[in-house]
C-alpha cells in the first residue's frame, strides 16, 4: 500500500487583543483608591494656592471674557485671535474655565481643585492603559504612580492656566483608550468606535494644539500589537 503524503502542520497565530488584556476586577478598584488617596495627599496644599502672578493674572483675572455675557464670551473663545493676548487657539480650555466661572465664580481654589481632579483622572487612565498594553496590573500601577507625583506634573496641576495641559492630557488618554478598543472591535461596531476616536482627537486639539502629535502615538500602539 503506497504511503500517504504527510500533511504539514500549520501554525495559526491569533491576534493580540490588547484591549481585553485585563478585565476590571477588585484589584483595579484597589489600585485606583491608592492612586487617588496618594494624589490628594500630595496635591492637598494646592487647594489653597492663589493665582500665579504670571499668565493667571493676564488670562484669567484681567481677561474680559469672564465678565462678558455668555453669548459674547462663547463667540470670543471660538473666534481665533479674539481672546486678548492669547497666542494659541484653545477654545475648549477656555470653555471649561468659563463653565467653571459661571458655576463657582472665578476662584483660584475651584480652578486648582478641578485641575487636581483632572490630574487624578489622568493617572487613573494611565494605569488602565499600561495595564491593557502589558497585561499586568502591577505594571499599570508602576507606570501610573510616577506619572502621578513626578515633579514635572506640578506646574500643570497647580498653575491655573495649566488647565490646557491636564485637560488635553485627559482627552489624549481617552483617545488612546478608544483607539485600542477600535482595534479590537468587530466590523459592526467599528464605525461608532471610530467616531469616538475622531471626536476625542478634535477635543484634544481644541484643548491644546501641541497634541497634534497624537496620531504618531496611535500608530505606535498599532505597531506594538
Amino acid at each position: 500500500m503506497p504511503a500517504q503524503p504527510s500533511k504539514s502542520k500549520r501554525t495559526i497565530t491569533q491576534p493580540i487583543t490588547i484591549g481585553r488584556a485585563k478585565r476590571w476586577n477588585r484589584n483595579d478598584t484597589h489600585a485606583l483608591v491608592v492612586i487617588w488617596l496618594l494624589g490628594l495627599l500630595i496635591f492637598r496644599p494646592a487647594f489653597g494656592y492663589p493665582f500665579v502672578n504670571w499668565d493667571d493674572v493676564i488670562f484669567m483675572q484681567q481677561n474680559p471674557i469672564f465678565t462678558m455675557s455668555p453669548g459674547d464670551a462663547l463667540q470670543a473663545i471660538f473666534t481665533p485671535g479674539a481672546v486678548p493676548k492669547e497666542m494659541i487657539y484653545i477654545p475648549l480650555t477656555y470653555l471649561s474655565l468659563l463653565l467653571e466661572s459661571w458655576t463657582f465664580g472665578l476662584s483660584a481654589g475651584s480652578v486648582h481643585a478641578i485641575n487636581i481632579v483632572l490630574h487624578l483622572i489622568n493617572a487613573s487612565l494611565v494605569y488602565r492603559l499600561a495595564t491593557k498594553l502589558s497585561g499586568e496590573r502591577w505594571v499599570g500601577l508602576l507606570v501610573a504612580l510616577p506619572f502621578l507625583f513626578h515633579p514635572l506634573q506640578t506646574e500643570a496641576v497647580v498653575w491655573a492656566m495649566g488647565r490646557k495641559d491636564v485637560l488635553g492630557t485627559c482627552l489624549a488618554l481617552g483617545t488612546l483608550h478608544q483607539w485600542i478598543k477600535l482595534l479590537d472591535e468587530n466590523q459592526a461596531e467599528f464605525q461608532g468606535r471610530a467616531t469616538k476616536v475622531v471626536l476625542c482627537f478634535i477635543g484634544v486639539v481644541l484643548a491644546k494644539p501641541t497634541f497634534l502629535i497624537l496620531p504618531v502615538l496611535l500608530a505606535l500602539v498599532e505597531l506594538y500589537r
